[in-house]
């Protein structure tokens, strides 16, 4: 089961039909209040972030930096909603490359729902475990690279040291 954060400061009726739609499709649904603290004492997982982007959230502007570091620290897809002048502030503090994709009012649930399983189920850090493949020879890279990527994300190193430094900032499995 994947966890999905969302972050709004008001459990509208649009936030609780997205997760309505995506306990349907065996999604855990993360509510957390809008602080750093109760945001960085999550545990769990989190396959993807929906910010629902209003006034009030982006009035907290510590938060929303917080957040994107987040996302980018640990790779999680970053989704907004919400009206079209919100989303533009949103953007001012998460960059454009860092959002998978905004979606503007008038919000369709079953496009949010279907755009988040298709990214999580297709391009989520879940689908295939890493794997680091340390070799001077480069054609003996190629070849296990070959070998392995159908079922692995393998990332190849071809010297101690590359590999050392590769470990320094993320986790094979």
């Amino acid at each position: 089961m994947h966890n999905i954060l969302v972050v709004s400061k008001n459990k509208s009726y649009f936030v609780m039909s997205v997760e309505e739609e995506l306990k349907k499709l065996n999604y855990n649904f993360l509510e957390v209040e809008v602080k750093i603290d109760a945001i960085s004492g999550i545990k769990e997982e989190i396959a993807a972030i929906l910010l629902y982007a209003e006034p009030e959230l982006l009035a907290d502007s510590k938060t929303l930096v917080f957040l994107r570091d987040k996302a980018v620290e640990e790779d999680i897809p970053f989704f907004v909603m919400g009206d079209s002048n919100d989303i533009d502030d949103v953007k001012a503090i998460i960059p454009v490359h860092a959002m998978q994709k905004a979606f503007p009012r008038p919000i369709d649930v079953k496009d949010v729902v279907a755009t988040l399983d298709e990214y999580v189920q297709n391009h989520g850090k879940h689908t295939k475990k890493k794997v680091l493949v340390v070799d001077d020879s480069g054609a003996m890279l190629r070849n296990v690279k070959g070998w392995l990527e159908d079922r692995y994300q393998v990332i190849l190193a071809n010297s101690g040291a590359m590999a050392i430094k590769y470990l320094t900032l993320n986790k094979p499995d």
